[in-house]
């Protein structure tokens, strides 16, 4: 994906406030919701392609959790699952909301 193509994609979205964790604010866009599942599965492919791996510990309780992120404008993108077909939300937060561990 292009960045024009990625900008109509997270423009096109509904993004959904993550109410269950408003320790570290940060919002999802659904599979079910998009009105292209192709543009959503092709975002999903460039964020665990063109994306960089990191940890992220929400909880001092909780173990460190890799994921791929995708950082474009003023926000990191990623999913929970590391597979396309698999992929049922895209995650987004502003950078300074969600710090990551390279």
């Amino acid at each position: 994906m292009d960045d024009a193509e990625i900008e109509r994609f997270v423009a096109g979205q509904r993004w959904r406030f993550a109410a269950t964790m408003p320790q570290w604010p940060h919002w999802y866009c659904l599979r079910k919701d998009v009105a292209h599942e192709a543009a959503f599965e092709a975002f999903v492919a460039h964020i665990l392609s063109a994306g960089y791996e990191a940890e992220f510990r929400p909880d001092k309780r909780e173990a460190w959790a890799r994921r791929r992120y995708l950082d474009f404008g003023k926000y990191h993108y990623w999913t929970m699952d590391q597979a396309v077909a698999s992929t049922t939300l895209v995650n987004r937060a502003l950078h300074p909301n969600v710090a990551v561990r390279t």
